[in-house]
């Protein structure tokens, strides 16, 4: 990897310009996020109590619809 140079002005160029044209993948890819992929995270930090996996999958359907209707 010795050919390989980091120049920083253009890696901020090249950054700044796949922000800029990202908005155009489908939710959940590039940098479109979407809510539901959240919820595990979330749960991993908060641990809130009395969270069963089948309430989990409802709060992840119900942001996949609340997404789809925008």
């Amino acid at each position: 990897m010795s050919a390989f140079r980091w120049y920083p002005i253009v890696t901020a160029l090249q950054l700044g310009f796949d922000a800029m044209i990202a908005t155009t993948s489908p939710m959940g890819y590039g940098h479109v996020y979407a809510p539901q992929h959240y919820v595990d995270a979330w749960l991993a930090v908060t641990d809130p109590p009395g969270w069963s996996p089948e309430a989990v999958e409802r709060l992840k359907v119900q942001f996949e619809k609340a997404s789809v209707g925008k």
